[in-house]
């Protein structure tokens, strides 16, 4: 009959034993007539790791510290959000504050522990925590990032859109654009000017020799067309010559007048026979 009742001292006592643990130190071990803590509950630091009273080994932490490990020897002060920090969530004795940034800051580390100001596209943060443009020929199109160089287009694309602070080269293939003529390569023992002398003068001649053939041929037409006919010329009248019959005589003198008379006369019919002969 006195078993029960030990029995039952012995359980109340544990069950005290516990209550006083859950008050301070967690997990202790029994050396002797002292025990020792080996962790603390959350909240708690060690103030005694031995002792006789297992309650008196842990303690909780005062308003405004806290403590995440369970063998702590002290309790660290919670920390204080200071603009351009907002609070998240208040410090409890197990947990610190949680701190955050406005609109327009980041983070400046994972604890958040301070705020940097927020760099937008095209621009770049710089060590001191402060923005500066991205520099010439660089861009970035990405919230608090480093800029970065342009793409550069290969020999088989042509520049769409060239970049910006904010953006980048926008190239294209040729095969999808309209084929540029490429200039034929100049002659390196001719001078430039020689080449354009000739150039000029091809030119020249070949409008100015057209151009005026096209005006003789022009005037020559409009001498054909404006011209008026030829007069046929008046045939010429023949000049008869009556002989002259004179009286026979026996003279001889007079005999030779008369026939050479006779001859002149005949050449002369003879030669305006033949003018007027086709």
């Amino acid at each position: 009959m006195l078993v029960i009742p030990v029995l039952m001292g012995l359980c109340l006592l544990v069950r005290v034993s516990n209550c006083g643990l859950a008050e301070g130190c967690r997990h202790w071990d029994k050396r002797g007539d002292r025990v020792c803590c080996l962790a603390c509950y959350p909240g708690y630091h060690i103030v005694s790791q031995c002792g006789s009273d297992p309650r008196a080994l842990c303690t909780p932490c005062r308003p405004n510290t806290f403590t995440t490990s369970t063998s702590a020897q002290r309790c660290d002060r919670c920390t204080q959000c200071i603009d351009p920090q907002v609070t998240l969530a208040e410090c409890t004795k197990s947990k610190d504050t949680v701190c955050g940034c406005k609109k327009g800051f980041l983070c400046g580390n994972q604890q958040c522990s301070f705020c940097i100001e927020e760099c937008g596209k095209g621009q770049q943060p710089t060590d001191d925590r402060s923005c500066v443009p991205c520099p010439s020929g660089t861009y970035n199109d990405q919230i608090h990032q480093k800029c970065k160089p342009w793409t550069g287009c290969s020999s088989n694309q042509i520049m769409v859109t060239k970049g910006n602070a904010s953006s980048d080269n926008e190239c294209e293939n040729i095969s999808v654009m309209p084929v540029a003529k490429v200039p034929a390569p100049k002659d390196s023992h001719r001078p430039e000017s020689a080449g354009n002398l000739s150039i000029i003068l091809c030119t020249i001649f070949g409008v100015a020799v057209p151009s005026f053939l096209i005006v003789v041929i022009i005037m020559a037409l409009a001498q054909v067309k404006y011209k008026k006919p030829a007069q046929p010329e008046k045939p010429e009248k023949a000049v008869t010559k009556s002989t002259i019959i004179r009286t026979p005589t026996d003279d001889p003198m007079t005999l030779i007048a008369i026939e050479c008379s006779f001859h002149e006369a005949e050449q002369e019919r003879g030669s305006s026979a033949e003018s007027l002969l086709p």
